[in-house]
């Protein structure tokens, strides 16, 4: 991802935020920003990683926390940074063909 503003990090901290705020002192922008950097199949490949990071960040706020929790929140941000990856790159497409935009084959699970 050529944007570092963009990506499952910025994905999971949309997510978080449904629920929380970050506090002083807190890592989730640095987070966000590794996660952004290793994209999609780094964020798979780093998974342990980010759940320690939620745990943690659970507990910090008093929030329930389980690794089913963890996952779902991690899967659903990687899944989320690939869809709208995917409808950029269309977008740009449509534009450098001046044709019209074309609609993503499918949208992610759970969007409806």
């Amino acid at each position: 991802m050529s944007n570092l503003n963009e990506g499952p990090g910025t994905e999971l901290k949309k997510l978080i935020s449904w629920f929380s705020v970050p506090t002083e002192g807190c890592h989730c922008q640095e987070h966000a920003f590794l996660m952004n950097q290793w994209g999609p199949q780094g964020c798979r490949n780093s998974m342990e990683t980010i759940l320690l990071w939620l745990e943690r960040g659970a507990k910090e706020h008093g929030f329930f926390y389980t690794r089913t929790i963890g996952l779902a929140f991690a899967h659903t941000a990687i899944l989320m940074a690939e869809y709208r990856a995917k409808l950029r790159d269309q977008s740009e497409a449509a534009k450098r063909s001046k044709g019209p935009l074309p609609l993503p084959d499918k949208e992610p699970p759970g969007i409806s």
